[in-house]
């Protein structure tokens, strides 16, 4: 990771970074290829996890620090949660992007929503159940066949059955929806409505009629996530099993956003640290500290990897500005867009430029610079493709909204 990327950060948090970038290149990376070659995420990575500096996904800074203890680093820390989460997220994906599969496995997004939106009682039974062991996992369901970027055409739908609530429908790229015990099922309680009929609805998988179609869907890159294909056959769920309550018209889409708004500052860190990575890895492979280069080529290259660094710092700086806006309680949702919209297309860019200047060693899979460039592309699809975020930043631009 260039100095760059620590510039700027507290003593403490620059230590942290560190330690989690130097476990994220010596653990995982060397099973960087095994996992894609598995699609999933070999024995040896879930063991080298008991080593990791920090437990739990970075988002919104709360992690364990073993052997540190998590009060005992942030009174000391001069940065907010966020801001560390950020960084740790850039670090964590600097080694390889299963890093974060491996991190994720814990607290999801899914979580967040039902901590957002669900009552006391909802969050005690089912968020509180999977810290508690009683679950494992909460898989999170909104994409469908015919339905990405558009959430309130969600065709998926929940109807009152006697003392429950009966599913019908289809969801693809759930991920982790093949292992998790619950799934966080987004649907419609009438389409007429159209995002105000939205509902997240949690969903036990071994329910009868909860059907998985496809356990883990064949990817061009980021192999090491599982993403499910599920189907809903009349499932049965039980009353308390809807978040924000029957009459709620806005809670369900707006809470399921509201998280896709929050994550999307760290997606924009994250794909940084995958490019970081190439541009290093670049930079090394080439070689440009030896004799054998012409004076001129080596100046040339050496220029075009220094701007390829400080168009991957102002991503960063992008991203880090959502944080501090979050830290501090202010509204982040259009940096948040901002940042996942910049990010994406300058790291393939910068990846695949990469790529080329080092000609048949990119090109090959005894490297992982091709393996990288897969990899990043998902970044401008998922959580809200690049085109989405625009149109988010548009509107908040004619609305004159802050932040």
């Amino acid at each position: 990771m260039a100095d760059l990327a620590l510039r700027g950060l507290a003593p403490e948090t620059v230590r942290l970074v560190r330690e989690v970038r130097a476990w994220s290149v010596d653990q995982v990376r060397p099973l960087a290829r095994l996992a894609d070659e598995m699609h999933d995420i070999p024995d040896a990575a879930r063991a080298a996890l008991e080593t990791c500096p920090v437990q739990g996904p970075p988002v919104g800074g709360g992690l364990d620090y073993p052997g540190r203890g998590t009060a005992d680093f942030d009174e000391t820390a001069t940065d907010g949660p966020n801001v560390l989460g950020v960084s740790l997220m850039e670090a964590l994906s600097y080694g390889d992007v299963l890093a974060h599969s491996l991190t994720s496995e814990g607290e999801s997004l899914a979580d967040h929503v039902v901590k957002a939106v669900g009552s006391p009682d909802q969050v005690r039974n089912f968020s509180g159940a999977i810290a508690n062991g009683v679950y494992n996992l909460m898989a999170f369901a909104m994409t469908e066949p015919d339905c990405g970027s558009d959430p309130a055409r969600i065709s998926t739908t929940v109807r009152r059955h006697r003392d429950g609530w009966v599913l019908n429908g289809r969801k693809v790229f759930c991920s982790n929806g093949a292992v998790a015990d619950l799934l966080l099922v987004f649907a419609t309680i009438d389409r007429g409505l159209g995002h105000r009929g939205i509902r997240a609805v949690v969903v036990e998988r071994r329910t009868a009629g909860v059907h998985i179609v496809k356990g883990n869907e064949r990817k061009l890159g980021w192999r090491s996530m599982m993403t499910t294909e599920l189907a809903f056959e009349n499932a049965v769920v039980r009353y308390d099993a809807l978040l924000g309550g029957e009459t709620d018209n806005t809670s369900g889409l707006r809470d399921g956003l509201g998280a896709l708004n929050f994550t999307r500052g760290y997606m924009g860190a994250m794909v940084v640290g995958i490019a970081q990575a190439a541009v290093d890895e670049g930079r090394r492979l080439l070689g440009l500290e030896r004799d054998s280069w012409n004076p001129r080529r080596r100046a040339q290259l050496d220029e075009e990897l220094s701007r390829m660094d400080w168009a991957l710092h102002r991503a960063r700086l992008l991203s880090r500005r959502f944080a501090t806006l979050a830290d501090n309680g202010l509204p982040y949702v259009r940096s948040g867009a901002i940042a996942k919209a910049w990010a994406p297309p300058v790291a393939e860019q910068v990846v695949l430029r990469v790529l080329q200047l080092l000609g048949s060693a990119g090109y090959s899979e005894h490297g992982l610079l091709e393996k990288w460039h897969r990899d990043v592309k998902i970044f401008d699809i998922f959580e809200g493709t690049g085109n989405i975020q625009r149109l988010t930043i548009g509107r908040h631009l004619r609305a004159l909204t802050p932040a």
